[in-house]
């Protein structure tokens, strides 16, 4: 029988574990409270850091680890005067890296918000001042995980070094500009942010896990049509067991008249008001590609809507089982309408490991204030880092998706842009589909 020695210690014939062949910390690091005081009018909103803290630690041992982190943090305090609003928001980040000096930080996710304000409903023409108000809420100390949004454990590879980071803002939505009545007397405007501590802890692999390929868009074909159904070609080169991803939107009536084929399965569903023109409805089918594959795939439709169908081929890919966060797939999508502040047309972060992205946006098109009434082109460019697979615009439709193999996790919010600026009385719909690439076992 042979032992191993990445496992054990057998010096002088003694069998024992090495000491990294255990659950354990590897390391900590805290900084003390912050407290601050403001001015209880006057003076601007506040964004300041008020605590920061990163710990490393780098796998310098023979086998891969699981590492995660747990993050302290005192009791708290906020309390604010009048129609002052504020809150204190926590952002984690993780990653692994061979040289983290030399490559850019990870960045920051929020994962929660502490703090509040009072409405003390003082407006209109006479509201010239502001009645006195003191808002004061506290948080007991707490322990929570390490990027809390995220499941499971990061596995670290010897050599590589783990850098996580917390931070701690103070940020107000609105501050008190104007005279408190009767005097600023027993005003209060403190802040307070209790000890901040991060403990990383390691566990050892003892089999490493399974790793998953990154699939790859063997072909893709578009078509668009305003009529009762859409015939969409079978991309070239499509082989048994490859996956078939449809991404099909229109824009009238709703997301029921859209239905695929025999064979496919829906996996996403975009449903707006029913009956609206200009609205976008979008549903997203997969199908395992057999020994044999028609030539066509007829989609159907509403009538009098305008469709667009966008089907891909991937290889290496899982097929999903029962829907979205099967086999490795997860899928999010958001819909808007058009407002003044803000973009219609990002396609929503998702925190989980996946091994291809793909985001799209589809909306109808409608009046657009920049250019005159009256329906008008409206070009949209994919999001910076990704390939575009698509971008056709139709009479009264427009379609964008765009690939990234091996994204982050998060996948971070990819906003799709437009030329000119669209300002729709419709909906836009983004989606970002996330697929998970077959598992490798040895």
């Amino acid at each position: 029988m042979t032992t191993s020695t990445d496992h054990f210690d057998t010096t002088d014939g003694t069998l024992s574990p090495q000491p990294w062949m255990q659950l354990r910390r590897v390391t900590t690091d805290t900084t003390g409270a912050v407290f601050r005081t403001y001015g209880a009018t006057g003076g601007q909103n506040k964004n300041e850091i008020l605590q920061t803290l990163t710990v490393t630690w780098t796998n310098n041992t023979p086998t891969i680890q699981y590492v995660y982190g747990l993050v302290h943090h005192g009791a708290s305090v906020v309390a604010l005067q009048a129609r002052s609003r504020g809150y204190l928001r926590i952002s984690h980040a993780m990653n692994a890296t061979l040289n983290p000096k030399a490559e850019a930080p990870s960045p920051l996710t929020e994962v929660s918000r502490f703090g509040g304000g009072a409405d003390i409903g003082v407006g209109g023409l006479l509201g010239i001042g502001t009645d006195y108000a003191v808002h004061e809420v506290r948080a007991h100390s707490s322990t929570v995980p390490l990027m809390p949004h995220i499941t499971g454990w990061m596995a670290v590879s010897p050599g590589l070094t783990v850098t996580a980071q917390v931070e701690v803002r103070f940020i107000s939505e609105n501050w008190e500009a104007t005279n408190v009545t009767n005097g600023k007397s027993n005003t209060d405007c403190t802040v307070q942010a209790g000890d901040l501590t991060v403990d990383l802890f390691a566990v050892p692999v003892v089999e490493a896990p399974p790793t998953r390929t990154t699939p790859v868009i063997i072909g893709s074909t578009v078509k668009m049509e305003n009529s009762k159904s859409v015939q969409v070609a079978t991309p070239a080169g499509t082989q048994m067991g490859d996956v078939l991803l449809a991404i099909v939107g229109n824009t009238f009536g709703d997301a029921s008249a859209i239905t695929a084929p025999a064979g496919w399965i829906l996996v996403h569903s975009v449903n707006n008001s029913q009956w609206d023109w200009f609205n976008a409805h979008v549903k997203v089918f997969t199908k395992l590609a057999g020994a044999t594959e028609p030539a066509n795939y007829v989609f159907t439709n509403s009538f009098g809507a305008e469709q667009i169908a966008h089907v891909l081929t991937l290889r290496g890919a899982m097929p999903p089982t029962t829907g979205t966060d099967a086999n490795g797939w997860s899928i999010a999508s958001t819909r808007r309408k058009w407002t003044p502040s803000g973009d219609m047309h990002v396609a929503p972060s998702m925190a989980t490991n996946g091994q291809l992205l793909i985001c799209a946006s589809f909306f109808g098109l409608a009046d657009n204030i920049f250019d005159g009434f009256g329906v008008v082109q409206v070009d949209q460019t994919p999001p910076a880092g990704m390939t575009q697979t698509v971008n056709l615009n139709g009479a009264s439709a427009s379609m964008c998706a765009a690939a990234m193999t091996d994204p982050p996790n998060p996948t971070q919010d990819r906003t799709f842009t437009t030329q000119p600026r669209a300002y729709f009385s419709g909906t836009a719909v983004t989606l970002s589909i996330l697929v998970g690439g077959t598992q490798q076992f040895l």
